[in-house]
């Protein structure tokens, strides 16, 4: 821990101390405070970094420590002065779901409530990770048995077995999710899965075109330079299904690099889902931040 910095134990492990300057860009400090996490963690990857309201930006980097396991640190940077006053607080990337909540209380000084009770993740799980756009293409299989976990990803070469809580950042390595732009619209867009194919594949330049890939005609030309900028733009685009003894799911994501990460999901009014036919499906903005803690809720302890 840096000199001059305080150390908290109130439920989750939290260090406060100066940062020297101070910059509103969030890629910036993300990119400081890895060269920081360097010289105690392994493989320290950025996961995401963004706003976190009232001038203040929040971090989140994944790393392995000295005995080989998964850990992430969030941090919480507030402008103050000539610097920033720098709040972290460091977990297990297996107690990162259930301390989530807890922990951003202490992080602003506020009295800690309950853990999170992701206890149905920590059961055996099974896994099929899918990049169909990324820096590693292909499909690939998970199998957890208890803190030890059998990958075989896309990118790495010969299937091998893992400390169960490093399995997300080997995740963000194969699908290469990071820090992306964050966005307050929380609009949703609802279509089908047809249609978002005809959107992925023919990356339309005009509003026109975007109608009538998403047979769409009502469409504002706004939503339309929106939806296109995704598709021109698409970095990559993953899915993850999973089930445990007691809990299956499934992320679909596509990733559009600087214009945000967004994830793909079935959740449609029935009414809504009957007027449009086909598969109904939702598209909505998210964070790589958000993604993460749903993978580390696989990994839960």
């Amino acid at each position: 821990m840096p000199a001059g910095w305080t150390l908290h134990t109130d439920g989750a492990v939290i260090t406060r101390g100066r940062h020297p300057g101070w910059t509103a860009d969030p890629s910036t400090l993300a990119a400081d405070i890895s060269g920081g996490l360097a010289s105690t963690f392994l493989d320290v990857r950025a996961v995401d970094a963004g706003p976190a309201g009232a001038g203040a930006v929040r971090t989140l980097h994944v790393g392995t420590d000295r005995r080989g396991q998964g850990v992430a640190v969030e941090s919480l940077l507030r402008p103050d002065g000539d610097g920033s006053e720098v709040a972290c607080w460091l977990s297990p990337v297996g107690s990162y779901a259930a301390d989530r909540a807890l922990a951003r209380r202490l992080l602003v000084g506020r009295p800690p409530l309950r853990r999170t009770n992701v206890s149905e993740a920590s059961q055996g799980m099974r896994a099929r990770l899918d990049v169909e756009v990324g820096p590693h293409t292909g499909s690939g299989l998970i199998t957890r048995d208890g803190d030890t976990t059998w990958a075989d990803l896309p990118g790495i070469g010969e299937p091998l077995w893992l400390p169960t809580s490093t399995l997300p950042a080997w995740l963000l390595a194969a699908t290469g999710l990071g820090p992306r732009p964050h966005s307050p619209d929380d609009r949703v867009f609802v279509t089908t899965t047809e249609a978002l194919d005809r959107l992925w594949t023919g990356k339309p330049t005009t509003p026109a075109e975007t109608r009538l890939a998403l047979a769409a005609e009502d469409l504002s030309d706004e939503t339309c330079a929106e939806l296109a900028a995704v598709a021109g733009g698409c970095v990559a685009r993953w899915s993850l299904e999973w089930a445990t003894t007691a809990w299956a799911g499934q992320l679909t994501v596509v990733d559009a690099g600087e214009n945000g990460v967004w994830q793909v999901s079935s959740g449609v009014p029935e009414d809504l889902a009957a007027e449009l036919g086909g598969n109904a499906v939702a598209l909505r903005r998210t964070s790589s931040a958000e993604l993460f803690h749903t993978l580390a809720r696989l990994v839960a302890r």
